[in-house]
């Protein structure tokens, strides 16, 4: 992937679903709801997000997952 210069360590929304298991929509719903930073490149309605590789990893580590479920 080529980055705009300075932006080498960002990965695409299509890189972060990959590596989170998940469909590109569900990382920009994480992105709107500000659970995962991200930074917009391009222009506000047309551009790209871009998210830090260190962000990911933070997300990765806080990453909430829904409990078990017991019984029943």
């Amino acid at each position: 992937m080529l980055y705009p210069r300075g932006m080498t360590d960002y990965m695409t929304v299509q890189e972060v679903a990959a590596k989170l298991g998940v469909s590109d929509e569900a990382v920009r719903k994480l992105i709107k709801r500000k659970r995962l930073p991200a930074e917009k490149v391009g222009s506000k309605y047309r551009g790209y997000w871009r998210i830090k590789a260190e962000d990911l990893e933070s997300f990765e580590r806080i990453r909430p997952g829904r409990p078990p479920k017991t019984g029943s």
